[in-house]
């Protein structure tokens, strides 16, 4: 999930630039505004066959604008913007698409929501093996027989 969240932050900073700041921890307060707060509401793991895994990952994105009045032009630009940005985004071994976005205005903030589901590969851990001595003991006669 830690690649997502990092994808994420690259896509709005990509998308809104440097005047943005993209916070990962919940602060009281000291951020400054305009920015950004990405964290994962909600998750889940359920097991396929194999060795795979299916991974609901549920996100929220929440925009603190610096004005004390929102603007509706501002907050639907913000949206349109995420819903592009966050749409795909990178992780290390690929993309991943966003599904399922949805967003709200609540107390002066935008809330966006959406999820990035993934069917995950359960690696195991290769334990080397250990040198190994083997030797050879006959049984019986060990004579050559001839014709």
């Amino acid at each position: 999930m830690e690649q997502i969240c990092k994808g994420m932050q690259d896509a709005i900073h990509e998308a809104f630039g440097v005047g943005y700041p993209i916070y990962t921890e919940d602060l009281e307060q000291g951020f400054l505004k305009p920015c950004f707060f990405i964290s994962l509401v909600r998750g889940s793991r359920k097991p396929l066959p194999g060795k795979r895994y299916y991974c609901e990952n549920q996100f929220l994105v929440r925009y603190f604008t610096e004005k004390e009045q929102v603007e509706t032009a501002e907050v639907l630009r913000v949206c349109q913007s995420l819903c592009d940005c966050l749409a795909l985004v990178s992780v290390d071994d690929g993309w991943v698409r966003g599904s399922n976005m949805q967003y709200e205005m609540a107390d002066g903030v935008l809330r966006f929501l959406l999820n990035y589901n993934v069917t995950m590969l359960q690696l195991e851990e290769e334990v080397p093996m250990e040198a190994m001595t083997a030797g050879i003991k006959t049984v019986g006669n060990t004579e050559r027989m001839s014709r």
